[in-house]
């Protein structure tokens, strides 16, 4: 009988110490864990928030003296019930791109997913190492100060895997040739001023055309190489998303010259 309770009395001990140690494990914090950790963690984190403002600036420029050739602003916002809403500052018609190409909240869903290199740096030095290029002011790189203290925030610096970034960049290339370039759109702007004959045969020699860009295009990104790093500035209490800084440096030749910079800043506000 006394053995049948020391036996029941060390099976609720050893139950009451993993208890402990899966509570201990549970609630490590930034400090204990990976820093590939706290980042994933720190993304997932704000997919699941619903009040929260978002705002940013993208910069393409070209060649290796990097100059500027569009600068765009975007703005948006995630509602409870009402789902997400984005503008760009700029008319996407008129920059001849999209808003969901450069959605921070989808970057920040494609970096939780790619194949990445993640280590924690001192957010004083990194401030501006994205944007670092000898003979520039900041101004001139389009370097805008974080809208929160620095002590708030711990800093990732994010570097992605080649084939990662080069499916990051594929994808959003895609993204606005695929809604921007629409042969059936650009007739029926004119369908009423054509003969039916006319319509048909305009139509179908735009399809034609854009098939063989299409190709040409499919060529040109499946030959490039792209670098892509990135900082993932993380909430010191609420460990969630402040702000990201990223550069993408795409190459479309085999002779190791850029030929084009993507640079983007986006912050992250929550609303309650």
């Amino acid at each position: 009988m006394n053995m049948k309770r020391t036996g029941a009395m060390r099976r609720f001990l050893m139950m009451l110490m993993c208890c402990s140690l899966l509570s201990i494990a549970g609630c490590r914090g930034p400090s204990d864990m990976h820093p590939h950790e706290v980042v994933t963690r720190s993304i997932d984190g704000l997919s699941g928030e619903d009040h929260f403002l978002f705002k940013g600036m993208t910069e393409i420029r070209a060649g290796e003296r990097e100059v500027l050739t569009k600068r765009l602003r975007f703005e948006g916002q995630v509602k409870h019930h009402q789902g997400m809403y984005m503008r760009l500052i700029t008319h996407p018609r008129k920059e001849n791109t999209t808003t969901s190409r450069w959605n921070p909240l989808k970057l920040l869903e494609e970096l939780g997913e790619a194949e990445t290199t993640v280590e924690r740096v001192e957010p004083t030095k990194v401030l501006y190492a994205l944007y670092a290029q000898q003979g520039t002011s900041k101004k001139e790189r389009g370097v805008t100060e974080p809208t929160f203290p620095l002590d708030e925030a711990q800093a990732y610096h994010i570097q992605v895997e080649g084939q990662s970034a080069k499916k990051i960049f594929a994808s959003k290339v895609w993204e606005d040739y695929n809604q921007i370039v629409l042969p059936h759109e650009k007739v029926m702007a004119v369908h009423d001023k054509l003969s039916r004959s006319d319509a048909v045969r305009l139509e179908q020699e735009l399809n034609e055309a854009e098939a063989k860009h299409r190709a040409e295009l499919d060529k040109l990104l499946k030959g490039c190489k792209v670098d892509a790093e990135y900082v993932l500035w993380i909430d010191r209490k609420s460990q969630l998303p402040l702000r990201l800084d990223g550069k993408m440096k795409v190459y479309y030749n085999d002779k190791g010259k850029s030929s084009e910079t993507i640079r983007t800043v986006s912050e992250f506000t929550r609303t309650r």
